[in-house]
């Protein structure tokens, strides 16, 4: 079931939706190899896509770290900020 609420923060400012979130995730590449019998280099080798020991990249997430939402000055603010001809929302 969804709910709805109606957010408000002091007089002037109503939150009316709630947009989504913002967060990062960090994504690691990784690189499989043999080394050279002369020890001089290494043989990158492809894994195995199946063996999940070897991944080829994983992703780490944050999860959520700012949550966004949709609001609206009203009352004097939201007023003050019409007569200047900006934005209220």
């Amino acid at each position: 079931a969804i709910q709805t609420r109606q957010f408000s923060l002091g007089e002037d400012l109503v939150l009316s939706d709630y947009v989504g979130n913002l967060g990062f995730d960090e994504v690691t590449d990784w690189e499989y190899y043999y080394p050279e019998e002369d020890g001089d280099g290494r043989k990158v080798v492809q894994p195995n896509p199946f063996d999940s020991n070897q991944p080829k990249r994983t992703r780490v997430s944050s999860g959520s770290v700012v949550r966004i939402f949709r609001g609206e000055f009203v009352g004097v603010q939201g007023g003050l900020l019409s007569s200047k001809g900006q934005d209220k929302r």
